[in-house]
């Protein structure tokens, strides 16, 4: 758990280091963008004469907006003095001669040279100007904007969103190019479509766009293709790199690569999210330079006008309703937010057989309440629970249901101790070893070969947490670098156990301390779901196409990248999930039909062997289902406590309801044992034991 944390977490930072990048890239963007506008333009919010503003006056416009004051003038009907600076780089006129029905008298500016050294020479002036304005409106002398004339300010009444802005050149030009191609090492796509929407705002001619575009694509990717030709995947945990790209994501796409040829260069410009390792595995396999670069060239001819194009389009739409979109700016945001989501997670996906099955699996997971996660799934069943705890006066109660095993098996329980509590019936008992952590790697090695040759076991072996919860850990070790492996990556006591071919049940127990004879509650016939090849279609296909593997498609490819696009020959059976486990991949079944006499009795007398033991579930493997009905022949390969559930109600046809009323019923079978040891003077843990328990 502690390496999944910081694993969490490096990639938490590492995706926070390519949002700050991009911000920064952006930023400088924004900047050029601004400083080209001053460089070049002669807006329209110019001064009497159509003078051109100075860069600062220009920077100004870009931080004041004055069309709203129009509106808040247009009532008014009275005569309005306006006064402003003789240095004011955004005249009252700007605004104010954009409402034709105002009568605006102006301030006549005062000839000579201010002189700061002056007290108060900016104060009288301005009562000077007022009292003046005053005596000419009572005398009914004024002038208004009619009078003066308003030919220097016609530029000033056409809207906003018709103003064209000339395209920038010369070095502005320039710089604005370097900055679009410097912005394709961060986003290719999201720099793109910023290019198109500068060219529909007319700071750069689309042409030139596209080919900024282009050209910071194609350096950025190359660069990305010699540095795995050249550093290969070390490179890979160094920054840039490691903050853009997975060393997971590079396996897949070598592999991906290998098989199916360069041409998934061109493929990979259309699917976002595989550029990247793509062409750094393109670069690791070391395909020719000449041969990626035209296939590339083509792929980004294709991609960069038509996004850049596109985004142009309708960004000219865009400022067409500019008015409109200041008002609606949230909404229309969040609207686009959907959209885009929508496009890209339901339409881009129906354009590719993998996307489609992609796209089924994501449905049938949601249709499907197996596969809700715990937080949905159990919201009835947590209230059930709380019914229970005040009906019972204790809401830990339950941990009193197992009182050899700590907190009755709540979580974080030794498997370990709990086989070793059935040594009575050892027979019945995989053979075991833990394996403690406080040793060196190659000493946790050498033990693992001790116990394998103690009991004369070859590969598979099983190797699993002392600890841990729903099948997290569990692995079927078939060689010894395997073996190697795991033991440097566990983190913990394990447990090494001999692998019991066949097939695995999961047989739910309970027996009240008062009664001589225990019951079987629930059977569960754990299927570990294998495919069939066809001899032409990869294993990523057979996953797609199996209406039950499409389920978990992302897990099994996952779990099994490093095959995923070979293609098994017609007829041989490959094995997808090798553990009972159905968070991992199993199919759960009810079982009930190989219920005897026998196996219940066989089950009650293991289980009287176990004393203090009440209430959970065996998992339990078979060579022969008959011998297994008959109570022989059969190996416990775990024991779980009093939160283990009787996992049959996961069987396909199964209802929702049903399921429910399973797991309610267990819940009160755990309460009524609880109350009968409390009874006992046996008692349930603390709410406070059960938070540490939780915590560690």
């Amino acid at each position: 758990m502690k390496r999944n944390t910081i694993r969490s977490n490096n990639n938490f930072r590492r995706r926070w280091k390519r949002l700050i990048f991009l911000y920064i890239i952006l930023l400088s963007a924004t900047q050029v963008t601004q400083l080209a506008y001053t460089l070049q333009i002669d807006p329209h919010e110019s001064r009497p004469g159509n003078e051109k503003l100075s860069i600062r006056d220009t920077r100004d416009l870009f931080g004041t907006d004055l069309n709203p004051m129009p509106d808040s003038l247009q009532p008014n009907r009275s005569r309005i003095l306006l006064l402003a600076g003789r240095n004011d780089s955004l005249p009252v006129q700007t605004a104010a001669v954009k409402s034709p029905s105002v009568s605006i008298a102006w301030s006549k500016p005062t000839q000579g040279k201010a002189d700061p050294e002056k007290d108060g020479y900016r104060t009288r002036q301005a009562a000077t100007g007022i009292g003046f304005f005053i005596q000419r409106t009572d005398a009914g002398t004024t002038e208004n904007r009619h009078q003066i004339g308003t030919d220097p300010f016609i530029p000033e009444q056409r809207p906003f969103q018709e103003v064209r802005v000339p395209p920038v050149d010369g070095l502005s030009l320039a710089v604005l190019m370097l900055v679009i191609a410097a912005a394709t090492l961060v986003s290719e796509d999201l720099t793109c479509i910023g290019a198109g929407l500068l060219a529909a705002r007319g700071v750069i001619d689309l042409p030139l766009a596209i080919f900024a575009s282009f050209a910071g694509i194609l350096i950025g990717d190359i660069l990305l293709f010699l540095a795995g030709k050249y550093l290969g995947r070390p490179a890979l945990k160094h920054p840039p790199l490691k903050w853009m790209i997975k060393e997971d994501d590079v396996t897949r796409s070598s592999r991906w690569f290998a098989a199916k040829g360069p041409v998934i260069i061109i493929a990979s410009r259309f699917l976002p999210g595989s550029r990247l390792p793509t062409y750094f595995s393109a670069g690791v396999l070391d395909t020719s330079f000449w041969r990626f670069t035209l296939y590339f060239s083509v792929a980004a001819a294709l991609w960069t006008p038509l996004l850049v194009g596109l985004s142009a389009i309708i960004g000219e739409r865009m400022f067409d309703y500019y008015d409109l979109f200041s008002q609606y700016g949230i909404l229309i945001l969040v609207g686009t937010v959907i959209l885009l989501w929508l496009l890209i997670k339901l339409v881009i996906p129906l354009f590719s057989y993998r996307g489609r099955r992609m796209l089924r699996s994501s449905i049938y997971r949601k249709m499907r309440w197996e596969f809700w996660p715990p937080y949905v799934f159990y919201i009835p069943i947590v209230l059930y629970y709380v019914f229970l705890g005040f009906r019972f006066r204790s809401l830990t109660l339950f941990t009193a249901a197992n009182p050899a095993i700590p907190e009755g098996g709540f979580i974080g329980e030794s498997k370990t101790q709990i086989l070793d509590n059935l040594a009575r019936s050892e027979a019945f008992v995989a053979r075991y070893r833990l394996i403690k952590s406080d040793s060196t790697p190659e000493n946790r090695l050498q033990q693992a070969f001790d116990f394998m040759h103690e009991i004369d076991v070859r590969f598979p072996i099983v190797m699993k947490p002392d600890t841990g919860e729903r099948g997290t850990g569990v692995a079927i070790i078939g060689s010894e670098k395997q073996l190697s492996d795991y033991l440097d990556m566990a983190v913990g006591d394990v447990i090494i156990q001999e692998y019991v071919d066949g097939h695995e049940y999961g047989v739910f127990y309970y027996r009240y301390p008062d009664e001589l004879t225990g019951h079987i509650f629930s059977i569960t016939d754990k299927q570990l779901l294998k495919l069939t090849g066809d001899g032409k279609s990869t294993l990523e296909k057979l996953i797609l196409s199996d209406e039950r593997a499409v389920c978990m498609a992302k897990f099994h490819m996952r779990n099994h990248k490093d095959r995923l696009y070979q293609v098994p020959e017609k007829g041989e059976e490959v094995p997808l999930v090798q553990v009972g486990t159905h968070c991992r991949g199993a199919l759960f079944l009810n079982g009930e039909s190989i219920r005897t006499p026998e196996l219940e009795a066989a089950i009650d007398r293991i289980s009287k062997t176990f004393s203090g033991f009440y209430f959970g579930r065996y998992d339990i493997r078979t060579p022969s289902v008959a011998d297994f009905k008959k109570g022989k022949r059969f190996k416990i390969v775990e024991l779980n406590g009093v939160t283990s559930e009787a996992t049959h109600i996961y069987d396909p046809g199964n209802s929702l309801w049903y399921a429910y009323g399973v797991l309610m019923h267990q819940w009160r079978i755990a309460f009524e044992i609880g109350s009968v040891n409390r009874n006992r003077g046996i008692q349930p843990a603390t709410p406070r034991q059960l938070l540490a328990r939780l915590l560690n």
